[in-house]
Formats: structure tokens, sequence, C-alpha cells
């Protein structure tokens, strides 16, 4: 089965949604699936743990309760 982990969150920058999407793509390549994940990335992805990360957007810093969210604000 081909899968998309999709996430609205710099994948640049470590986090607990991050790391959850990767926990998962980890999770269902090892159960013999395709899994890629697109995010907004401040670099360029590169593979993680043979995961493929596919750009899509360009993070933009929002503050928000008292913390930064880099999230991407894009309509495409």
């Amino acid at each position: 089965m081909k899968i998309a982990l999709v996430s609205p969150y710099d994948f640049a920058y470590p986090g607990g949604v991050t790391a959850h999407i990767q926990q998962l793509a980890e999770h269902f390549i090892g159960a013999g699936h395709l899994a890629k994940i697109l995010a907004p990335c401040s670099g360029e992805p590169e593979p993680i743990n043979g995961v493929e990360v596919l750009r899509c957007g360009r993070p933009v810093p929002v503050p928000t309760a008292g913390s930064v969210a880099r999230i991407s604000l894009s309509v495409w």
C-alpha cells in the first residue's frame, strides 16, 4: 500500500508531531508498505532512517501560546 503522511510543521525542527510522523512512517515501511512524508522544510530534506521526506511549501514562524510554531501557510 502507498501511504503519504502529511504534516504542516517544519520537518527540519524536532518536535512531538514530527517524531510521531517519523515513527509511523518507519512502522509502515517495516510492515512492507511504501510510506513517504510530505511536509514543509526550512532546509533540504534528507531521508531519515530510510523514510523519504518530500518538501511541500515553506514554513513560517507563527508565535502561539508562548512558543513558535513553524508551519506552512500556503494554500497550495
